[in-house]
């Protein structure tokens, strides 16, 4: 399914995948694809490749910033995909998440410090994704960590900053994300329900399934960051992709959740790899 997604989807929509830069970083056994080292060139290299090879337009970084920490391989690993999707042309944007600066003793002051890295590392390259005429930036779980996004959008005017889900004032718009945990129906629920939001600028996701539980059999019906595991049945491209299209809006993007979260187990980056002959390594 995912190999003709871009060929579904209409004519001078981006198609956009999520992508995580910290796996097998130095907490080395915390997270499930330690088949790799996120932060090396041939690995970077191989993604890049797939990825072009079925037509996505663009990666979405989950980024936690510039200083080391257990998400430490996440920045080289950013700059490592700069440099190989520019000959090629396909996109990169920040999804600043809250974990550049949750741990810190000052949030404020941490976001401040990531954001003024990356305004001067990334924000201004060519093939740096814009929506609007501005770069986009999108957050993840600042809601979780209490961060105002609000705030941070009217005291950042040049960026198209984009929330998860739900509206924020400010802000330019939404992207849809994995949401829909519950009932076999939810996935397509949360589809419709997102879709039909009056927000001024919509991105929404396109994902298979959903599975969080720990792989550890002790502990196998709790998910791997805490509480009950969660789970959308698998299956879903399809669905996304019919009431992406059925919708009467014009969309500037869409977003694949995701390109390579093992953790969720919501990568398709293991089956493009295949199907293109490419190995991680």
């Amino acid at each position: 399914m995912f190999l003709n997604i871009k060929s579904q989807l209409p004519a001078g929509v981006k198609l956009l995948a999520n992508w995580m830069g910290w796996f097998n970083g130095a907490d080395g056994k915390k997270h499930m694809a330690n088949i790799c080292q996120s932060d090396d060139s041939r690995t970077v290299h191989n993604q890049v490749l797939a990825a072009h090879s079925v037509g996505i337009d663009g990666f979405v970084v989950d980024w936690y910033g510039a200083t080391p920490d257990y998400a430490s391989p996440t920045d080289k690993a950013t700059q490592l995909l700069f440099q190989e999707t520019a000959n090629l042309g396909i996109e990169v944007s920040i999804m600043m998440d809250a974990g550049a600066f949750k741990y810190a003793p000052d949030h404020n002051k941490a976001l401040g410090v990531a954001m003024s890295y990356a305004r001067a590392k990334y924000l201004t390259l060519p093939n740096y994704t814009t929506i609007n005429g501005k770069p986009v930036l999108w957050e993840f779980g600042w809601g979780n960590a209490k961060m105002d996004v609000s705030a941070f959008a009217r005291n950042n005017p040049d960026l198209t900053v984009l929330t998860q889900t739900n509206a924020k004032p400010n802000c330019a718009g939404t992207y849809g994300w994995v949401n829909g945990f519950g009932s076999p129906d939810a996935p397509r629920q949360y589809m419709q329900n997102y879709l039909a939001k009056t927000d001024a600028l919509q991105v929404p996701c396109i994902f298979d399934g959903f599975d969080d539980h720990n792989p550890d059999p002790v502990h196998i019906h709790e998910s791997r960051w805490g509480g009950p595991a969660r789970s959308i049945a698998y299956g879903q491209w399809q669905m996304c992709i019919d009431a992406i299209n059925a919708s009467p809006k014009k969309f500037p993007a869409v977003q694949i959740c995701t390109w390579n979260d093992r953790d969720e187990r919501t990568q398709i980056e293991s089956q493009v790899l295949a199907l293109s002959g490419l190995r991680l390594y």
